[in-house]
């Protein structure tokens, strides 16, 4: 059945293969870009604090907007979703609404079917608080950046400079610059924006002994590595079809690397626009279905809002991708239903940028061998319902 499987993959790579359009972006802009950095590092100048009336009027609306949008993983994902619809070119908006479902997913998991049969509540908390915070921090600092694009465009004007004001890393301001006059040209940009966000959260989240000590280096979070709990999942809906919702995605084995972090969110941009057949069916979905949090936005067949009924788990409910016939679905609640909101603390003004390392993120992006992911999502499934029915405490620390 694997092989089968594996085989029935290779193929629709192959033919997914025909219609790969890379992405592409001019060189001499990076070079040019390359250069502007250098400068940055070796010149450093004072940040500019001083600002005319609109500009201030301009920082106090995007940070009224940010505050507003910034409560739970939903505003966020929502604020992504029409940014992107208002600009099109803003390819990172996209990418950061649909990896933003992920996270709300994966935080409502912590109550959901299986999860807490498996981590006692502190483990859970602790584990929601560290997603709620990365999401958090990203939108704090990426969110500015698009309304600031947004701001240029109504005034027909770069306003880049007031980056600083929002304290974006100086590595930003640059491809800002190159966006603005070709805007376009998007793949430099949202290259950028993931190299950025990942950076950004590196000493805050994955680095930070709160998060590290209490979550990262648990056994049990390591554990999820082995069940697949970790698949960043890209729901499908085709026109003709909006009941049936096949998954592509990508898997990540270690979220504590900032190199395989970086490298995920290239592939996951990849999937998305470079294949146009797979952009119009995510784009379908995310038109067509709002997010809640709930496994439920992707999967009714297999999951229920409501709470399980059964405080045991001994029966199997689920073989392959179907519940067994009279099987109570998997319970996936809302996330507002189940987290209340985590008012959001401010974080260190200091720089992740010192020195051009991360440039070579920017070398030809290979698409991912295997794209389908709705195979190996259910396998996930069928494993955490066994661990679950064995009693075995997998998350436990030895």
């Amino acid at each position: 059945m694997e092989t089968k499987q594996k085989t029935k993959n290779l193929l629709r790579f192959l033919q997914l293969k025909k219609q790969y359009t890379p992405l592409v972006y001019d060189t001499n802009d990076l070079r040019m870009i390359h250069k502007k950095l250098k400068t940055t590092l070796e010149h450093p100048k004072p940040t500019n604090t001083i600002f005319t009336n609109i500009e201030l009027e301009i920082f106090k609306k995007i940070q009224q907007k940010t505050k507003a949008n910034n409560l739970n993983n939903i505003t966020r994902t929502q604020a992504y979703l029409e940014v992107y619809k208002r600009n099109s070119n803003l390819h990172w908006a996209f990418l950061a609404h649909m990896v933003s479902r992920n996270s709300g997913w994966n935080m409502t998991d912590l109550k959901g079917e299986f999860l807490p049969r498996l981590l006692n509540s502190e483990k859970r908390l602790a584990t929601f608080l560290m997603l709620e915070r990365a999401n958090a921090l990203i939108f704090q600092d990426a969110y500015p950046q698009l309304l600031l694009y947004e701001e240029s465009l109504s005034l027909k004007k770069n306003l880049f400079h007031l980056l600083d004001a929002f304290h974006v890393s100086k590595f930003m301001r640059p491809f800002w610059d190159i966006f603005w006059n070709n805007p376009q040209q998007s793949t430099l940009l949202t290259i950028a924006l993931i190299i950025n966000e990942q950076n950004y959260i590196e000493k805050r989240v994955v680095l930070n002994p709160k998060y590290k000590e209490r979550v990262l280096d648990k056994f049990y979070f390591k554990t999820q590595s082995l069940l697949q709990l970790n698949q960043i999942l890209f729901p499908m809906v085709y026109s003709s079809q909006y009941d049936k919702k096949n998954l592509v995605g990508v898997t990540v084995q270690n979220f504590s690397n900032l190199k395989e972090r970086i490298a995920v969110g290239k592939k996951l941009y990849t999937i998305i626009y470079c294949y146009p057949d797979y952009y119009q069916a995510i784009r379908n979905f995310s038109n067509h279905v709002a997010h809640s949090g709930s496994r439920v936005d992707y999967c009714p067949e297999l999951f229920s809002k409501k709470k399980s009924t059964s405080s045991d788990y001994t029966m199997q409910k689920i073989i392959g991708c179907k519940l067994k016939k009279g099987a109570e679905p998997l319970s996936s609640p809302e996330l507002t239903e189940v987290w209340s909101n985590v008012p959001f603390q401010s974080t260190t003004q200091e720089d992740w940028f010192i020195d051009l390392s991360m440039l070579k993120h920017f070398k030809k992006i290979k698409p991912p061998i295997t794209l389908e992911m709705t195979h190996n999502y259910c396998q996930a499934l069928n494993k955490i319902e066994l661990a679950v029915m064995a009693e075995k405490m997998l998350f436990e620390e030895n």
